[in-house]
């Protein structure tokens, strides 16, 4: 209203101006006809006032639409500064609460953790029995008269070790099924660390599936070097590790079951199966079973009981004492009977293990 109260008052004084002007011109123009100079000034004045009603009239006109603003728009502008107090008071309030929930669940885990149970997905626990190793093709046998000639040289303890060396190059590059026995001998039987060493490396250059037994056996060397140059040669071989394993585990020569067993202790590859046992990934918890099965029926049983006793994860107890069952050899009876006497066994485990002596199928009385 004091705006509009305000134009009108300018509107006036402008009118009255231009009469004012109007009046003073004509009595110039009586006196002084002869000056033009008032005739620019008039029109000047009536420019002025044609521009100042103009301006009067756009401002006039914007402050009727600030004022006759429909309710609902009225109201909304009204209301906005409101509006953003609600929401920052929102935000507030939803951030406190997001707060709230993480300190809550540092304290409590979550439910949805305990949801999925590894029995029920890991390769290891899906094994009812022990898978069956592949065939493979084996390698031929020579009677390549410089092969043969090898063969006697390498086992004659009166050759020189050079000769005996160039033996073992010969029986390498002929690549057949004598040359795997005779090197083979080599590393059970020769006194000479060299020589093992040699016939080692001539057999890991066959990566054949027959050299995987001969290989491991040299991992359970007394020699350092030796069983050095046996667990390098063992891991460059490109196989199947798991056939392999189980291709020992299954024979039904006890005394190799049981070097190879004992190879595996002594190479270390025992204290890292453990872990692997529960790996989800299925290639690699295969192999660890093939490892364990040979284990067992090798009869290298303590490892797999201190392991059953000491490992600080439940879940491969749980994996070794089904391993067990899935092997089915009883010669883990006494040991698992043991486990049952001590006294710092938790019943948990106690219970576990009735439960695969019981799968096994020993009798209790």
């Amino acid at each position: 209203m004091r705006l509009t109260e305000m134009h009108k008052k300018l509107t006036l004084a402008i009118c009255f101006s231009l009469i004012f002007a109007s009046e003073a011109y004509s009595q110039v123009l009586q006196v002084q006809e002869s000056l033009s100079v008032w005739w620019y000034l008039l029109v000047f004045l009536l420019i002025l006032g044609a521009v100042g009603s103009l301006i009067w009239v756009l401002t006039l006109k914007a402050d009727e639409r600030k004022i006759n603003l429909p309710p609902n728009r009225q109201e909304l502008k009204n209301s906005r500064p409101k509006a953003k107090e609600n929401i920052k008071a929102q935000v507030r309030e939803i951030k406190f609460s997001e707060e709230n929930a993480k300190a809550e669940g540092a304290r409590k885990p979550s439910l949805n953790t305990f949801q999925l149970d590894p029995t029920k997905f890991l390769p290891v626990f899906l094994l009812g029995k022990l898978p069956e190793p592949a065939p493979f093709v084996p390698l031929p046998v020579s009677n390549d008269e410089g092969l043969l000639s090898a063969v006697e040289q390498i086992q004659s303890e009166e050759e020189d070790e050079e000769a005996r060396t160039l033996a073992i190059k010969i029986l390498a590059a002929m690549r057949t099924r004598n040359s795997v026995e005779a090197l083979t001998r080599v590393i059970l039987h020769d006194y000479s660390e060299d020589m093992k060493i040699e016939a080692v490396q001539a057999l890991a250059s066959f990566n054949h599936e027959s050299v995987f037994e001969p290989i491991l056996l040299a991992c359970g060397d007394k020699s350092k070097r030796v069983k050095a140059s046996a667990i390098q040669a063992l891991s460059k071989l490109n196989l199947d590790r798991t056939d392999a394993w189980l291709r020992i585990a299954g024979s039904n020569d006890e005394e190799k079951v049981r070097l190879a067993a004992r190879a595996v202790v002594e190479s270390g590859f025992a204290d890292r199966v453990f872990d692997r046992l529960i790996n989800a990934e299925r290639r690699s918890a295969l192999e660890a079973i093939a490892i364990l099965a040979l284990l067992i029926r090798g009869e290298e049983t303590t490892i797999i009981f201190r392991h059953l006793l000491e490992d600080e994860n439940p879940l491969v107890k749980k994996a070794i004492l089904h391993v067990l069952k899935v092997v089915g050899n009883r010669n883990v009876i006494n040991g698992l009977y043991m486990l049952l006497e001590k006294e710092d066994v938790p019943d948990d485990l106690k219970k576990q293990i009735d439960e695969t002596i019981e799968a096994i199928g020993f009798v209790v009385e």
